[in-house]
C-alpha cells in the first residue's frame, strides 16, 4: 500500500495530466476559433457598410452632378437624321440612357454637358461619366461621376407633366439610376424641373463620341 501512494501522489500533486493537458488543448483551440469566427464577422460586417456607402455616395454624385446642370439647360441635342434629299435635320427624339444639353456659363456664353454610360472594354465596369466644356471653351473634360450602374433612364415631360418624345417641348426630366455593386444593389429616382425656357434643339460644337473614346480608361 505505502508502494502504490509513494507512485500515485506524486502525480496528483505535479503537473497536468496528459488528460488534462488535452481537455485545456481543446478550449484553447475553441477560443481560437471563436475569436477568428468574430473578428472574420466583423471584417465582412465593415466590408458591407463600405459596400453600402460607397452606393449610396454613387447614387448621390449622380443625381447631384445631373441636378447641377439640367436645371439651367436650355438647348438639347440628340443628333441628327437625314431629310431623305441629301440634306440632314435635327432629331427631336430624346434618348433613354444618355442626354446632351446646353447650360449658360457666368459669362452668357454656351456650354455643352453629355451624361451617358460607357463600359470599360478590359475591366468590363459601367460607369456613368459627363463630358463637358464647361470649364474650358477649349477642351471637352470627361468626369467620371459613378461606377457599378446597372441602369439609367432619362423621362421626358412638357409643360402639362405628361411625358413627351420631343425635346423642344421638355421643360421636366426624370432621372432614373440603379447602382448594383454585388450584395448591394440601389435605385434611386428624381425630378428635375427646368428653370430656363427650353429653346429647343442647337448642334454643338463637339463630337462627343471621339472626345469620349480619346479619353476613356479602357
Amino acid at each position: 500500500m505505502n508502494w502504490i501512494r509513494r507512485h500515485i501522489e506524486p502525480r496528483a500533486q505535479g503537473g497536468f495530466t496528459l488528460l488534462e493537458a488535452a481537455i485545456a488543448a481543446g478550449l484553447s483551440a475553441m477560443i481560437l476559433a471563436t475569436l477568428f469566427y468574430a473578428v472574420g464577422e466583423g471584417t465582412d460586417i465593415s466590408r458591407d457598410v463600405a459596400k453600402v456607402q460607397d452606393v449610396e455616395r454613387c447614387l448621390n454624385n449622380a443625381l447631384l452632378c445631373f441636378g447641377d446642370d439640367i436645371l439651367t439647360a436650355k438647348y438639347f441635342y440628340a443628333g441628327t437624321e437625314s431629310t431623305g434629299t441629301g440634306g440632314e435635320t435635327l432629331d427631336s427624339t430624346p434618348k433613354l440612357r444618355e442626354i446632351t444639353f446646353s447650360i449658360t456659363r457666368s459669362d452668357g456664353s454656351i456650354a455643352w454637358v453629355k451624361y451617358e454610360l460607357v463600359t470599360g472594354m478590359l475591366t468590363g465596369d459601367t460607369y456613368l461619366i459627363r463630358l463637358s466644356d464647361l470649364v474650358d471653351p477649349e477642351e471637352l473634360r470627361l468626369a467620371y461621376i459613378a461606377h457599378d450602374v446597372a441602369n439609367l433612364e432619362f423621362l421626358y415631360y412638357d409643360s402639362d407633366g405628361a411625358e413627351t418624345d420631343n425635346l423642344e417641348l421638355v421643360s421636366a426630366i426624370e432621372m432614373i439610376i440603379v447602382i448594383d455593386a454585388g450584395l448591394v444593389s440601389k435605385e434611386r429616382k428624381h425630378f428635375f424641373q427646368l428653370r430656363n425656357e427650353n429653346l429647343g434643339l442647337l448642334v454643338p460644337p463637339w463630337d462627343f463620341d471621339e472626345e469620349r473614346d480619346s479619353q476613356i480608361l479602357k
